[in-house]
């Protein structure tokens, strides 16, 4: 394919990719917000309630910020900024959620309390997964969230000395890898189906000019319509 065309299909993915932060980005806040309200009350009691209120004040802010982003977004002109730019701002504002949740898998808890970590392992595989399939438009900001939560929590597991958890410590990374190569694929048919639509408006536009050429040709031979 000539680089024109893979150029064009990378800046209408970009604008894609764009659109869908954008629409997605109250879902994104809202859900990660009642999942970490869910979160502290199930944490209660086995976790520092000042340490539980500082991790909850950091995520408020992150979630905030990705919201101006969006807002940010949709107030300003149309083209007044480049889609990359948006892009990476979405992506950097992905990258500081995930840090914030990946905080969480290092929460100080009792030892020996299996029932807590039990929760922790849960909310934070369920956050990454939910967030992946929010995501699977754009790789790179679904990696960019799930690498620090994932990473960090089997980093913890793996450090206990109980066999178990350092089996679902490698389990972890090997969901984190197969979380992205699902993605991966997702990204690959939303980047097809761009140029798919980028083909068709091209041949819509084709054939609109080669009708206006023949209503041309025909008025000035006097044949009127074609």
């Amino acid at each position: 394919m000539p680089s024109q065309d893979q150029e064009a299909i990378s800046g209408a993915l970009r604008s894609q990719q764009v659109g869908m932060h954008c629409k997605n980005m109250p879902w994104a806040a809202g859900g990660s917000f009642v999942t970490a309200l869910i979160f502290m009350a199930l944490m209660h009691g086995a976790v520092p309630d000042d340490v539980l209120l500082s991790w909850l004040a950091a995520l408020s802010a992150v979630l905030l910020l990705r919201v101006g982003i969006g807002l940010w977004q949709r107030r300003s002109t149309p083209g007044s900024v480049p889609d990359h730019r948006w892009l990476l701002r979405y992506r950097l504002g992905y990258g500081a959620h995930g840090l914030v949740w990946s905080a969480a898998g290092l929460l100080p808890l009792a030892p020996g309390d299996s029932l807590h970590l039990a929760v922790l392992i849960i909310v934070l595989a369920c956050i990454t997964a939910s967030s992946f399939a929010l995501t699977a438009y754009d790789l790179v900001a679904a990696i960019c969230f799930g690498v620090p939560v994932l990473g960090l929590l089997a980093g913890r597991l793996l450090m206990q000395h109980e066999a178990v958890y350092g089996l679902l410590g490698v389990s972890s990374l090997f969901a984190l890898v197969f979380l992205s190569i699902t993605v991966r694929r997702a990204n690959g048919v939303v980047r097809e189906y761009v140029a798919l639509r980028l083909a068709q408006t091209a041949h819509a536009a084709a054939l609109r000019s080669s009708e206006d050429l023949l209503e041309r040709t025909g008025a000035t031979a006097g044949v009127g319509g074609w």
